[in-house]
């Protein structure tokens, strides 16, 4: 009943790709959204995207070409 933003701890990050540890969520805690950035590249579900949200009810955001006055979005609900 309350949304809580937990910040993901970075382990390597590059200009093309972010590695982080997904937290723990606590018992009676689930994950509702799951977004991340393409940066100034466009919005798209990569294979590792595909792979991240198999078996989870989440909705699933990337935000791509946002070094531009029209940014891109994608979006899916992710249902197992």
């Amino acid at each position: 009943r309350v949304f809580e933003y937990i910040e993901l701890d970075v382990l390597d990050a590059s200009p093309d790709r972010v590695h982080f540890q997904r937290p723990q969520l606590r018992e009676g805690t689930w994950l509702v959204m799951d977004f991340h950035s393409h940066g100034r590249h466009q919005a798209f579900f990569s294979p590792q995207d595909d792979a991240d949200d198999v078996g989870e009810v989440k909705l699933a955001g990337v935000l791509g070409n946002l070094d531009t006055a029209s940014p891109s979005m994608e979006l899916r609900a992710c249902l197992m």
